[in-house]
């Protein structure tokens, strides 16, 4: 069975095409024999399944790539020999440079100036399309990189006197005396001479038991670490953008995954794996027992590699185990990262700090001035009423001392002038008017990937509009840039 996979594009076939083209996928059986159940995949998405070709026949179907950016790799499954197609799609409102350098580079950075997590779950109630998880995957290994390091360095500490338990055993008739215990002289005098005292004893040495519960969690956490480093790597290779550096040290990280895998081979602790089926260190039931455990353990290690766990459950988000999943973060729609992006920038712009929401299972960024809302739902009059879900303006700036609030959406679009200049698209720019009035807010505007100075346009009497084009700042550019965003957020706060 011999398939054959082409793109075709503008009725010719491509191997780059631009964001948002509509391509056609052409599936053609060149083999003597039928072809059953194929199914085209991107990555591990299915595009079209249960296809039938007889032999000589083709099959074609449409499909826009949207605004997946980069390299996309098509497969077909089962064929043999294996077939592949890989397009390359060009953005057009950033350059692959400039995607490239937020994606691999500033992103990273800004997560790690804002103490904030590598991954992010945004959903959008109410639209007919999947949760867009974010995942920077270089931000991710240098998380990983961290708590590997720091583990490992405790294990050695751990290991020189690890915790232990001694069991306790009880015979019929009589208590056993176990150990090498200092009585006082009286009690020793009766268990010198048990006869005279009426006293039975025997000395035991139990055996030392290290299956405790922070040693559960000690090996827990290494094959945790293992697990996420693995799922890195399959990040990457399905696709997910990842600078030259993270490419060039991947096996070094596989092979640190390996090294955690085989930690438990300590005599003390090879038993342990076995137990860990039903150990959630988390669970409500364990968690309390455990901190008491490691705090009040002989050794103080035990004390600081909680601390790091409870570091890694707070900062650090797991990576999907699901190879699906994966394949769906490696796919980050570029208007998403773009969104992302812009949002980060105005809260480090603002000198912000990301603060975790608790029990809602969200986050903002905040400080004593200011506080940047990232996504969240907000009540509106007839306007927003007419949606299909709550409205979610994409940022809301609230000022802590006068309650005054500003919203803010991000557009991954544009309109250019035959000059070359580039403006906010006018239809994006009066449906966030619409929004404003709406909310019954009077300041707001729209954040674009245009190149030029910010516009402030004042209705004359309440209104205020803000049109800020932004694009990532090249390296010697950064300080000015961050400056210029400041400058433009403070004129409307």
């Amino acid at each position: 069975m011999t398939i054959l996979l082409e793109a075709y594009y503008q009725k010719k076939i491509a191997q780059v095409v631009p964001e948002y083209a509509r391509l056609e996928l052409r599936l053609h059986n060149s083999g003597t024999a039928s072809a059953e159940n194929l199914s085209v995949l991107l990555a591990r998405r299915v595009l079209r399944d249960n296809i039938r070709l007889a032999p000589g026949a083709t099959f074609a179907f449409e499909w826009s790539v949207e605004d997946y950016v980069g390299e996309l790799e098509f497969s077909v499954s089962p064929s043999e020999p294996e077939t592949r197609l890989k397009i390359t799609v060009q953005p057009e409102k950033l350059s692959s440079n400039e995607l490239l350098y937020i994606k691999t580079e500033r992103l990273p950075q800004l997560l790690a100036r804002l103490d904030a997590p590598n991954g992010f779950s945004l959903e959008y109630t109410g639209q007919n399309i999947p949760p867009f998880d974010f995942f920077s995957a270089d931000y991710t290994a240098e998380k990983l990189r961290y708590f590997s390091e720091r583990l490992q360095e405790l294990s050695s500490l751990l290991l020189e006197k690890l915790d232990y338990i001694t069991p306790e055993r009880h015979d019929l008739g009589y208590g056993m005396i176990k150990g090498a215990v200092r009585w006082g002289t009286t009690l020793q005098h009766w268990l010198n001479r048990p006869e005279s005292a009426g006293l039975r004893h025997e000395w035991s040495n139990a055996h030392k038991s290290f299956g405790t519960l922070p040693n559960m969690l000690l090996v827990y956490f290494h094959f945790e670490l293992a697990s996420q480093t693995q799922n890195l790597a399959r990040l990457v290779e399905l696709g997910s953008y990842s600078s030259t550096g993270l490419k060039r040290v991947l096996p070094a990280l596989v092979e640190s995954a390996a090294q955690h895998r085989l930690f438990p081979d300590n005599p003390y602790l090879v038993m342990l794996p076995s137990y860990l089926s039903g150990f959630d260190p988390v669970a409500n039931e364990v968690a309390p027992l455990l901190a008491e455990m490691c705090r009040n353990a002989r050794n103080p290690a035990y004390g600081a590699m909680l601390e790091l766990w409870q570091r890694y459950c707070s900062a650090y988000v797991r990576l999907p185990k699901d190879e699906s999943e994966l394949a769906r973060c490696g796919l980050q729609p570029t208007s998403k990262i773009y969104e992302l992006w812009c949002a980060c920038e105005v809260a480090l712009a603002l000198r912000l700090e990301y603060r975790e929401d608790g029990n809602k299972g969200g986050y903002h960024f905040a400080n004593a001035e200011y506080r940047l809302l990232y996504n969240r739902g907000i009540q509106g009059g007839w306007y927003s009423a007419k949606r299909s879900g709550t409205a979610r303006p994409d940022l809301q700036i609230e000022v802590i001392k006068t309650g005054k609030r500003i919203l803010l959406d991000m557009k991954y679009s544009l309109q250019e002038t035959r000059k070359g200049e580039t403006f906010a698209n006018p239809e994006d720019v009066y449906k966030m008017l619409a929004y404003l009035n709406d909310f019954a807010v009077a300041v707001g505007g729209i954040i674009y990937p245009g190149k030029g100075e910010a516009r402030l346009i004042n209705d004359g009497h309440i209104q205020q509009f803000l049109e800020l084009p932004l694009r990532p700042p090249v390296n010697s550019d950064q300080l000015s840039f961050a400056e210029r965003l400041r400058g433009s957020l403070l004129q409307i706060l």
